[in-house]
């Protein structure tokens, strides 16, 4: 909201409680300000809510033309707090900020190979990178629970066919359009109410490419002369540096007086003059650079041959040193890629061993279940011949009896 201040020019503005520009919809605000907040947007009383997804969830506005999502959430969230655009039949807007580069993140498409299952985090890493349509992505991460990465991907695939069999409206998302994404956003400053239908469908022209010139301001006893950057030197490196620019300027002395004279090569050309070269290397270039550093030259053609021992400098160990300095930091990464794959490969045979033990326990009890449905089936079975038996030994005592008696006998299994 101070953001929006600043860029209208109207400074305290976001602070005033009944401001007909921007109000809050916290936790934190009241819940009197809160009803005269919804009333008011929904008069139409001001045009902007900063808010957070509690709000959106309990309204169903047919006014709200364009959504910004800000602060890392999870991509269902982020899809119902987006939905809140668009909700009269005309298109919305939504635009949702990603981190550019996460640190200890998945920051592209190679960071994601052998990831079998997405977490909370690698959804919303693989949201910001993924090249595949944005909309078919929020409904496979609805449905299935992560973000599709390659346009050859089979639930991919089955969305858009299905889409495309619903007749779904062509998607406008910032990967399926991305000019048309970049022109909003270099004339979104001017996009109002009765033009944001317009600007959403409209086909931009390509995005010029020019090459921006900054004048800064220059700082009191600053070198103007150059933009150079400074180079930092290690310590190895410079010690190698003090010790070629010594050597060559002592060969230099040595040929320029060989007998000698009453000063020696290191008060000409020492160690004051080597720490300058050292401190402002980097911002100064050539011959004309150095000569400036150091002061001037005490012998004819130092600078030129010191010139020299630099640029042989900078192609050599220097060079050396970033290449070893980018090979040690490839296998850092390699390192680190290796040791979060061997975790994740931990991570997976700890799991599928739970599933195992699980399912074998599952299947044991089932077991048992079984074993003892039929005992018991075994058991009543027993039962039942025994009762069989016992009552045709009852019939047959009975018939019996009746016989001696000279009766008629009833019982039909005598």
């Amino acid at each position: 909201m101070k953001a929006l201040d600043l860029a209208r020019g109207t400074p305290g503005n976001s602070s005033r409680p009944n401001s007909k520009f921007v109000r809050r919809f916290h936790s934190c605000t009241g819940e009197k300000d809160k009803i005269k907040l919804v009333d008011d947007f929904a008069a139409k009383k001001l045009p902007v809510i900063s808010c957070t997804m509690a709000l959106g969830m309990g309204q169903n506005w047919s006014r709200v033309r364009c959504v910004i999502q800000m602060g890392r959430s999870d991509p269902s969230a982020i899809c119902q707090m987006i939905g809140r655009a668009g909700r009269d039949g005309r298109p919305g807007l939504a635009i949702v900020y990603v981190e550019p580069k996460r640190t200890d993140g998945k920051n592209c498409l190679e960071d994601f190979e052998g990831c079998d299952r997405q977490t909370d985090e690698d959804r919303m890493d693989a949201l910001a990178i993924t090249p595949v349509c944005l909309r078919i992505a929020f409904a496979i991460d609805n449905a299935l629970g992560y973000i599709p990465l390659t346009l050859s991907d089979p639930s991919y695939i089955l969305e858009k066919e299905r889409e495309m069999k619903m007749g779904f409206q062509p998607c406008l998302c910032s990967n399926c359009k991305p000019q048309m994404a970049e022109g909003l956003l270099d004339n979104i400053k001017n996009m109002r109410e009765d033009n944001i239908d317009d600007m959403i469908k409209q086909e931009w022209p390509l995005r010029p490419i020019t090459t921006l010139s900054m004048n800064k301001r220059k700082r009191a006893g600053a070198n103007s002369s150059t933009g150079l950057r400074k180079i930092k030197l290690s310590l190895p490196m410079q010690s190698i540096l003090s010790e070629q620019l010594n050597t060559c300027f002592s060969r230099i002395y040595d040929h320029k007086y060989p007998k000698g004279s009453l000063m020696s090569a290191a008060d000409l050309f020492g160690k004051p003059e080597i720490e300058l070269i050292i401190k402002k290397f980097g911002k100064f270039i050539g011959v004309s650079g150095l000569r400036k550093v150091i002061g001037g030259e005490m012998i004819e053609g130092q600078v030129e041959a010191l010139d020299r021992v630099i640029r042989e400098f900078i192609s050599g160990p220097l060079a050396a040193e970033k290449t070893d300095g980018a090979v040690r930091a490839k296998m850092a990464r390699q390192e680190k890629k290796r040791l979060r794959d061997k975790e994740r490969a931990e991570r997976a045979a700890i799991e599928a061993v739970v599933d195992r033990e699980a399912k074998e326990a599952k299947e044991e009890a089932k077991r048992l279940e079984r074993e003892a449905t039929d005992t018991r089936k075994r058991i009543e079975l027993a039962k039942k011949e025994e009762d069989r038996a016992q009552l045709a030994i009852l019939v047959r005592i009975a018939g019996e009896n009746a016989e001696r008696k000279g009766i008629e006998s009833i019982h039909r299994g005598r």
